[in-house]
């Protein structure tokens, strides 16, 4: 049995790699920043950890990564909005290749960013490359793989494409050079990341991976847009505004229009000066046309089949201090609180109905109230209420988004059954909505945490606003209960 280990398992690529893996029967050591979003994934032969990548650490890496026949390196440090972040990463790399060495892993296998080497590189992309390098110099095996755009239901670059190419009455080009892309499908990534595991003849390269296609990101939003959409979308030049519509700027607007966070965007957006091509070309299999994996992402988005989606930065371990005292109503600590209550037949068929919240399933109550407060979060830089990413086709699991919740708890026994979701709206103040089922007792349960007096000003100026709502949602879940 192959030994493998995948750092940053909840991600993108991360996700669908550790499920085809699995099925593959590996025995597999996941780590993620926050173990609740992969502990899903534990069984006979997949093990999940949150151990933090420290010398303090060290040792028990050690003995984790011990004879381990591949480990991939999946993790970077852009979407925590630090700019340390080359540091960052840096300095991960160099001890994770080093801790790699002193116990016996035979391969890494890293996936980093194409990008061409100009002076004007973006600090993301280089950071990526840089990660590469020393990985390299510190380890005897490392195979890099360098992929650009990555075409597939839920990744972030597809959902800004997809965005633009609906939302856009043409597509604006606000600087004089715009970088050539490469584009790849996210089923072609995951085979050549699996399959290459085996591949001795590729240790210590530098792939470079592709469709055939290259394309400007302005012209890969006009495909979309003909393909997918039939929208016949001009692009036009603005290059007069480059000194005032910066990268930054643009990614604000669009964070805003794709409901993905800007710490997310901003370094996506910086990067579209760059060249994003395949230089080094070797006689690889075919990938998947452009063409093809647009049509393909966008087929998968409508159906839901979203095997994983791009991970906005959200520390579900921040508040484990806080999960007894949440869920027991006896002890609220400081956090403000609201209940409604009452005696059902079916706790299945209720928790159920509850699992289907968000989305275009609403919120059981007043969809235009629901609507105006997504509007409102988008405004001051939220997410708002984001369809697109409901939740994924495989049930729910901590970490999943909804909306604009993130599902911090998620528990299903006969006599136990609780969704505890965390609001990522802004608000002055942490924000959850909790659905507990106890017995027969149902309990919809909303908690804030105020951040100073505006905290209180909000939650008592919506007070009556929530109970109203709370009491229609209750009324309108248990519709559904029945024996």
């Amino acid at each position: 049995m192959s030994k493998t280990i995948i750092l940053g398992a909840s991600g993108y690529i991360g996700l669908r790699l550790s499920k085809k893996l699995k099925k593959e029967n590996h025995e597999l050591h996941l780590f993620n920043r926050n173990r609740n979003k992969i502990s899903w994934l534990e069984s006979t032969t997949v093990t999940a950890y949150d151990i933090e990548f420290t010398e303090k650490n060290r040792e028990a890496l050690e003995n984790i990564f011990k004879d381990a026949d591949t480990l991939y390196y999946l993790i970077h440090s852009m979407s925590e909005g630090n700019t340390e972040f080359e540091h960052k990463d840096i300095t991960l790399a160099k001890l994770i290749a080093n801790i790699c060495k002193e116990s016996g892993v035979k391969k890494i296998v890293y996936l980093g960013g194409l990008g061409s080497n100009k002076d004007n590189i973006s600090k993301h992309l280089q950071s990526r490359q840089d990660t590469g390098k020393m990985l390299a110099e510190n380890f005897h095996n490392v195979k890099e793989y360098r992929a650009g755009i990555i075409i597939g239901a839920g990744s972030s670059s597809f959902e800004i494409i997809r965005t633009l190419a609906t939302k856009l009455p043409f597509i604006p080009v606000f600087w004089k050079y715009e970088g050539l892309c490469q584009p790849i499908f996210v089923d072609d990534v995951i085979s050549m990341l699996k399959n290459e595991k085996y591949n001795i003849h590729t240790d210590n390269h530098i792939l470079e991976i592709g469709c055939e296609e290259q394309i400007s990101y302005a012209g890969l939003v006009k495909k979309y847009a003909q393909e997918v959409l039939n929208r016949p979308l001009k692009i036009i030049k603005l290059s007069f505004l480059e000194k005032i519509i910066t990268p930054k700027v643009i990614g604000k607007i669009i964070s805003i229009m794709t409901g993905q966070p800007k710490e997310l965007v901003i370094p996506l957006i910086y990067g579209v000066k760059n060249d994003a091509i395949v230089t080094h070309k070797k006689k690889r299999k075919k990938m998947i046309k452009l063409d093809i994996a647009l049509k393909l992402a966008a087929k998968r988005e409508r159906s839901g089949q979203l095997l994983s989606v791009w991970d906005f930065p959200t520390n579900l371990s921040h508040y484990k201090k806080t999960e007894e005292r949440i869920f027991n109503t006896q002890e609220k600590e400081g956090l403000l609180y609201e209940e409604v209550h009452t005696v059902i037949k079916s706790p299945s068929k209720i928790f159920e109905e509850i699992q289907t919240i968000g989305g275009a399933k609403g919120y059981w109550s007043t969809p235009l109230l629901w609507k105006i407060r997504g509007h409102i979060d988008r405004l001051f830089g939220g997410l708002g209420i984001n369809k697109h990413y409901k939740k994924t086709n495989q049930g729910l699991h901590a970490g999943d988004r909804i909306d604009f919740w993130t599902i911090e708890y998620i528990h299903d026994t006969n006599q136990e059954k609780v969704l505890r979701l965390r609001s990522e709206m802004k608000t002055p103040g942490e924000a959850w909505l909790q659905f507990s089922i106890i017995h027969k007792d149902f309990y919809l349960r909303a908690f804030f945490e105020p951040s100073g007096i505006l905290g209180y000003i909000y939650w008592y100026s919506l007070y009556p606003i929530h109970k109203f709502i709370f009491k229609m949602m209750v009324k309108n879940i248990i519709k559904k209960d029945s024996y």
